[in-house]
């Protein structure tokens, strides 16, 4: 089975490839995705985030409030770095099974959206790297359109990330998404033909 990292930067539009690529039938696990159910309402990783952070950032639910959560990482690295040793081991092992279940039922290609695949230098896991790309004004009026993020929160979030440009060197194929969600389907369309 090839295994593709689905990657690129800040409000590329990575998740309407994921959606483009589940449509036509392909299984897509996104990274982010499976964080929150982590942080949901039982996920493993509430217990030890609570232990970390505080009670207050429990919600009524039982869930971890992960915009209050992503205001203390995102400002302190330090914290950042405690918030990934909890995380990530359970996000691995999630991953792994998940593709042991795709191999088990045959599948020739599966995909995984991570956001942070430079950053984490996960490159060498992959048989082929898609990265999404648009211009940064565009991205940053989709952040903030999406998000509710200031520019001032874009480009603070921006700055912790592997430039573009570096994504789209290391990239097996790079998807332009500036124009219709038709017009990325035919270029997804064009990459999967030379996947195969």
């Amino acid at each position: 089975m090839k295994w593709v990292g689905l990657t690129g930067s800040l409000a590329s539009g990575k998740s309407s490839v994921g959606l483009l690529l589940k449509q036509k039938g392909y299984a897509v696990l996104d990274a982010d995705q499976v964080v929150h159910g982590l942080l949901g309402k039982g996920g493993e990783a509430v217990p030890p985030v609570v232990r970390l952070f505080g009670a207050n950032l429990k919600g009524p639910d039982g869930a971890i409030d992960r915009a209050r959560l992503g205001q203390i990482v995102f400002k302190d690295a330090g914290r950042l770095r405690q918030l990934e040793d909890v995380l990530h081991p359970l996000v691995r092992a999630k991953v792994a099974s998940w593709r042991r279940d795709c191999e088990s039922k045959g599948l020739k290609i599966a995909f995984y959206e991570v956001p942070l695949l430079f950053e984490k230098k996960m490159q060498e896991q992959f048989d082929s790297i898609w990265v999404v790309d648009a211009p940064l004004q565009v991205r940053e009026t989709r952040a903030s359109k999406r998000s509710g993020w200031s520019s001032e929160e874009f480009f603070r979030r921006e700055a912790t990330q592997v430039r573009p440009e570096d994504k789209r060197a290391g990239a097996s194929v790079v998807l332009e998404n500036i124009k219709s969600l038709d017009e990325l389907s035919v270029q997804i369309d064009k990459a999967l033909v030379e996947l195969c």
